[in-house]
């Protein structure tokens, strides 16, 4: 599987650019490129929202040198772990031909990553209210 190995993320939020800093887990030696992250995205929130989907599905995998973005990756995957102790969304999906595997991501993309990104001062808010909004959705499934 191929993946890319990001060594650095920048956000600016008031340019509305991210860029990052990764090369290719299939080549050697690895020769790392600066490149501006979804550039074919208007939105920032949506490019933010996409950058974590993408750590979140192990397209992109986020060096510790990435702190900010490494940290806030660290937690949601505690949010991911909490629900997968709960219901297995993927094998859910696989037997019910559903996308709630997708949709979880996406919520804790869109309801905490992103909101963290602006401001880490409230972030148990954030997280609290991302939780929650995922036990409703979790409440569907079964």
């Amino acid at each position: 599987m191929s993946y890319e190995i990001v060594k650095s993320v920048a956000l600016y939020p008031e340019k509305e650019t991210i860029y990052i800093t990764h090369a290719s887990n299939n080549t050697s030696p690895r020769v790392f490129q600066k490149t501006e992250y979804g550039a074919n995205i208007s939105s920032y929130k949506e490019k933010v929202v996409s950058l974590f989907v993408n750590i979140l599905n192990g397209n992109l995998q986020i060096y510790r040198s990435c702190k900010a973005v490494y940290y806030i990756a660290e937690t949601a995957f505690t949010i991911l772990d909490a629900v997968s102790e709960k219901i297995d969304t993927l094998e859910y999906d696989l037997m019910h031909k559903t996308s709630y595997d997708r949709k979880v991501k996406e919520l804790v993309a869109r309801e905490y990553a992103y909101p963290t990104t602006l401001s880490r001062e409230d972030e148990a808010e954030y997280y609290k209210s991302c939780y929650s909004k995922v036990e409703k959705m979790l409440e569907e499934i079964t």
